[in-house]
This record gives structure tokens, C-alpha cells and sequence, in this order.
């Protein structure tokens, strides 16, 4: 299990992310969906309001240097949903 995947959209943060259950998170940006680790995503209903708000805006990118071109938004979505639905 990854536990360095954005608890919104499932963008992986490498070692920027929370670093395990109960761990303290590192308050990052996620170049994805905007989600700040600690902040926007500390349970399961902010987990799904700013979800359902990135899904809604149409996936927009945070930072679109990073998108790669073959990215697919449900791929990512589907492997988060299973950790953080």
C-alpha cells in the first residue's frame, strides 16, 4: 500500500505525503488537484468535498508542468478510492 498517494485525487507525492496512519502529514500542495496534505484532507468527508469539487471543475491541474500526457484521472482515482473512498 502506498501511503505517500494525495488523499483527494491519488496523485503520488513521493516522500511529501503522510507518512503512515497516525503520522503526522507534511503539509504539502499536491501538483494534482491543489489538496494541502494535513489541511484539506482529514477525514473522509473533506477527503470527498474537495474530491467531488476537483472532479467537478473537470480534473484541472494545480500545476500543469507535471501532468503527464498519457494521464487518465479515473486510473488515479479508482487507486485512492480503495484507500480514501
Amino acid at each position: 500500500m502506498n501511503l505517500q498517494l494525495c488523499r483527494v485525487c491519488g496523485w503520488d507525492l513521493g516522500e511529501n505525503g503522510w507518512e503512515g496512519p497516525g503520522a503526522t502529514p507534511n503539509y504539502v500542495i499536491c501538483d494534482c488537484c491543489g489538496n494541502e496534505s494535513g489541511v484539506d484532507d482529514l477525514d473522509r468527508k473533506m477527503i470527498g468535498a474537495r474530491r467531488a469539487a476537483w472532479i467537478s471543475k473537470g480534473f484541472l491541474w494545480m500545476n500543469e508542468e507535471s501532468r503527464p500526457s498519457n494521464w487518465v484521472p479515473e486510473h488515479q482515482l479508482n487507486t485512492v478510492a480503495l484507500l480514501w473512498p
